[in-house]
């Protein structure tokens, strides 16, 4: 049985934001909960939608896209470090960053990188730098 107090600490670190499964388990570690207490936890946790790691992984990218904008190279490193498994990542991408998008902002941070005075090659290394795969970066002149 979860104690109270137990279901308290677990909301308390979901207070701030989402947090993925992996994060929460190992928040859960560190006060020393036997592990099958952790697995109660957490499934009472996705019981009551509070752990969902597909909705975890789309609001992630919407809000890295819309604050710190980069490429599904780096999303993908970022999301597998927080411990979303490699089939909901490829959901959450498909789903928050269609190709056609990640298109604009490469042509967006090569363009913003030359305005700055890099030359072409530094340009590149900047856009590489963002997490955009380098089919994307070699097929740039055609976005230009």
């Amino acid at each position: 049985m979860i104690s109270q107090r137990h279901k308290d600490a677990a909301l308390k670190f979901l207070a701030p934001r989402r947090r993925s499964e992996q994060e929460m388990r190992l928040h859960l570690e560190k006060l020393d909960l036997a592990f099958e207490d952790i697995e109660d936890l957490v499934a009472w946790l996705y019981s009551y939608g509070y752990l969902d790691d597909a909705d975890y992984a789309a609001a992630y990218i919407r809000d890295k896209l819309r604050f710190h904008p980069c490429g599904s190279l780096r999303l993908r490193q970022e999301l597998r470090d927080k411990g979303v498994d490699e089939a909901t990542l490829q959901a959450a991408l498909a789903a928050n960053l269609p190709l056609d998008l990640e298109k604009r902002f490469v042509k967006h941070f090569y363009l913003k990188a030359r305005k700055r005075g890099r030359t072409h090659v530094q340009a590149l290394r900047y856009v590489a730098g963002k997490g955009f795969p380098s089919d994307l970066i070699r097929g740039l002149e055609e976005l230009l």
